[in-house]
Order: C-alpha cells, then sequence, then structure tokens
C-alpha cells in the first residue's frame, strides 16, 4: 500500500516562507528532466513539485557526482534550465529541470 503526505503550506505572519532548497536525484534510467521534489520510483508519480521562487537567482546551481562520497562537480548554468516537455515541445517550466545531454543513470544529481 502507498501513501503520501500532502502538508500544508509553511507560512509566517500570513507569508509564504521562501528560501533555497536542496534536493538530490539519482534516476535509473536516462532521463531527459528531472522534477523539483516529486517522489518519483520506477515509473511511479506522486506527490508534489515545489516550484522555484526565481529561476534566475544566481544561488540556482547543479551538481553532479559519482558516487556518495565523491566530490562534486558544478555543471555550469549554460548547460542546464528550468523546463519541461509538454506534447512534445520545451517550455519554460518553475518545476522541473533539464539537462543538456540528460541525467544519467547512477550519478547522483543535486540541486539548489
Amino acid at each position: 500500500m502507498r501513501s503520501a503526505l500532502y502538508a500544508p503550506i509553511a507560512k509566517e505572519n500570513g507569508k509564504t516562507i521562501t528560501g533555497l532548497l536542496r534536493g538530490d536525484y539519482m534516476p535509473y534510467m536516462e532521463m531527459s528532466e528531472i522534477p523539483l521534489g516529486h517522489i518519483f520510483t520506477r515509473g511511479i508519480i506522486g506527490g508534489s513539485e515545489y516550484a522555484v521562487a526565481n529561476v534566475d537567482d544566481p544561488r540556482n546551481v547543479l551538481t553532479v557526482r559519482d558516487a556518495r562520497e565523491a566530490p562534486r562537480t558544478v555543471i555550469p548554468r549554460a548547460e542546464w534550465q528550468f523546463a519541461h516537455t509538454v506534447d512534445d515541445n520545451l517550455v519554460p517550466s518553475d518545476r522541473y529541470i533539464r539537462l543538456n545531454g540528460g541525467f544519467q543513470p547512477g550519478r547522483t544529481y543535486e540541486y539548489v
């Protein structure tokens, strides 16, 4: 049986709390794009993505490493974008990252 948690949006003084979010992802197959914060396991999608507050924020970083304890390598910003494929068209998205050349299985990608 699968369960899911749909937590309320965190607020302070009535305003949504925003800030940097760190996540990592190790794809099990080659993928051109990944959802931010999605629960995605063996083709089953559930949960909800985290929207990027500002896609142009210079603090947005994508790194890759080949093993859990391996050093991270920053992927240049020109090699990835916040975008998603819809009906075979690439469209800007604040909820997906697309990597030129694709995300490779077995490698760990970290986004901030």
